[in-house]
């Protein structure tokens, strides 16, 4: 496992350090939040750096290749975008799922947002001015 870990960090121009002989590779990948090589592998081939980041992806269920695909494919149908970073992903699957538990959109959600924050930004200047 160490074998592993030590040669993905190699391909990808990180500094390797092993650890002593008594920690196993996947405690390793969970000192920093990740529970097996593949999720690592994953999570940089996503352009995510951190356990923390990963995390999130985990908890919305988006921590396999295959589930964060049919995220994206469900944010291109939305949106017509091309591939979103990984942190748009979650910023979308997030309000995908208040829209549903709300039965509005992510569009009408998103619009609602950005009218309420306009208000706010009109009832600031007038306050101040």
């Amino acid at each position: 496992m160490l074998a592993q870990v030590k040669a993905v960090l190699e391909r990808e121009k990180r500094v390797v350090s092993l650890y002593p002989e008594t920690v196993s590779g996947r405690q390793v990948l969970a000192a920093f939040g990740f529970s097996n090589i593949e999720e690592f592998s994953f999570a940089r081939d996503i352009g995510i750096e951190r356990g923390e980041q990963f995390a999130a992806l985990r908890t919305l269920g988006l921590g396999t290749r295959a589930s964060y695909n049919k995220g994206l494919q469900c944010d291109s149908w939305q949106f017509g975008t091309t591939v979103p970073a990984a942190e748009t992903l979650l910023s979308f699957v997030r309000d995908e799922r208040e829209a549903a538990a709300r039965g509005t959109t992510v569009k009408a959600l998103r619009a609602d947002r950005a009218e309420r924050e306009e208000r706010k930004s009109r009832k600031m200047k007038a306050a101040s001015g």
